[in-house]
């Protein structure tokens, strides 16, 4: 598998949810200014709002993350939807890794938008 995109530390992150409710995007504005997107499996937001969660609020992510439903994985001929998510602690923020059947990608995010970026994913994956 290759790196395909690392987007470094970005800005202005979002995350909604798609037509039917199966898919989300998640985008925002990279290192150098460009704006991003990344199209989301389910089960991949849900994966990175429980890394997020159990990041974020360690002594509570227990209690937070139960309530978290599972999700199906989707078909891995689908090279551009993200599959699989994980979080890498960083001195100053997280990187962000997701993985498609094609390769995967990274983006940094700085404390105060990992924040922000939980809030949102959790008011995308309840809508």
């Amino acid at each position: 598998m290759t790196l395909n995109r690392v987007y470094g530390y970005s800005l202005e992150l979002y995350i909604v949810r798609k037509g039917g409710g199966d898919t989300f995007v998640l985008g925002g504005v990279a290192q150098d200014g460009t704006r991003w997107t990344r199209v989301l499996s389910k089960r991949a937001a849900q994966m990175l709002w429980f890394h997020l969660a159990r990041h974020l609020f360690p002594a509570d992510a227990d209690d937070v993350t139960a309530s978290l439903p599972t999700a199906i994985m989707r078909g891995i001929n689908l090279p551009s939807i993200t599959q699989h998510m994980v979080i890498e602690p960083l001195a100053d923020g997280i990187d962000v890794i997701g993985y498609t059947s094609a390769g995967m990608w990274a983006v940094q995010v700085n404390d105060s938008e990992s924040q922000k970026l939980w809030t949102a994913l959790d008011q995308a994956m309840s809508s």
